[in-house]
């Protein structure tokens, strides 16, 4: 039981009291340097980033950033392979395989990070209230969760990807509309385990209501854990994005995007081997790179 003095503790200490707050920027960023692993990812992960920004940037305000016009035929031989003039050779029309990678890179490292943190504000939120309200709420909110998880996600994906019509735009909303379910089961089995804490029980005894209680306590003290859970997750999306732009629901030619161009050279892998290879290299650096970061945080942190 709470004690008369506990409950009139200000609001401030309650919280400041809670061993489990999240760790400071400070902090997460001096684990990362002390797990080898982390760091390799966390570099990686920079490096896609970085490139994404610059690259939308130059996109944005018209300046060339890339070698080469990544829609311009003939800027070398056809099947040229690589060189110093191209790193990455040229496809069978001419273009600069390293330059289409780079104008590829915002898209999907973009949607990726857009998809991860759509999933992670709706799935906190719903499986905070699921877990704080109970009862009927609770069983409402989770069966609709469950509906999610009925259907193979990469079906579903598909299903509205398909019914929505190829582009960037309708695939990113599919691949949101499927993603927050397993982030809403993780944010409520964690609110249930603090749900009685003292300063949570405090909380209501100063009368503050649900959603404060939610947005003030709550979300703060699972973000860690829904965090670390993202930073793996994100390469999961790459790759399924990756692979449903194979399938040519997607980004549509002559624009590239890095699943696309696997699905357009697929035909030279015996050839030409290094027209596939090399976008499907990058999809699999940035699948590493965050699940190595993931793979940190989650040793360093929650030790």
């Amino acid at each position: 039981m709470l004690t008369a003095d506990r409950a009139d503790e200000p609001e401030e200490d309650i919280v400041a009291s809670n061993p489990n707050r999240s760790v400071r920027f400070k902090a997460i960023l001096s684990s990362i340097r002390s797990n080898k692993g982390a760091l390799i990812g966390f570099v990686i992960v920079a490096i896609f980033i970085i490139t994404s920004i610059v690259e939308a940037l130059g996109q944005y305000f018209k300046v060339k950033v890339t070698p080469y016009n990544p829609l311009q035929i003939s800027v070398g031989p056809n099947l040229a392979p690589p060189s110093f003039q191209h790193l990455f050779g040229t496809d069978q029309l001419g273009r600069d395989v390293f330059s289409r990678i780079l104008v590829a890179t915002p898209n999907d490292v973009g949607v990726s990070l857009a998809v991860i943190s759509f999933a992670l504000i709706v799935g906190a939120v719903v499986g905070c209230y699921a877990g704080f309200h109970g009862g009927l709420w609770d069983e409402a909110l989770m069966r609709i969760t469950d509906v999610f998880f009925a259907i193979p996600a990469l079906v579903l994906a598909m299903a509205i990807a398909l019914a929505l019509g190829p582009g960037i735009t309708n695939m990113t909303v599919a691949l949101m509309v499927i993603w927050w379910p397993p982030y809403a089961r993780l944010a409520r089995g964690e609110t249930l385990k603090i749900a009685h804490q003292n300063y949570i029980e405090a909380a209501k005894l100063s009368g503050s209501g649900i959603s404060k209680i939610i947005f003030g306590h709550a979300l703060p003290n699972i973000a860690l854990t829904l965090l670390i859970y993202a930073s793996l997750d994100v390469g999961t999306v790459i790759l399924v994005y990756a692979g449903l732009n194979f399938l040519g629901l997607g980004i549509q030619p002559p624009h590239p995007d890095w699943g696309e161009m696997v699905s357009s050279y697929k035909d030279y892998i015996l050839t030409d081997p290094y027209l596939p290879l090399f976008p499907g290299l990058i999809i699999a650096l940035g699948v590493i790179g965050f699940s190595l970061l993931g793979d940190g945080l989650k040793d360093t942190l929650m030790a």
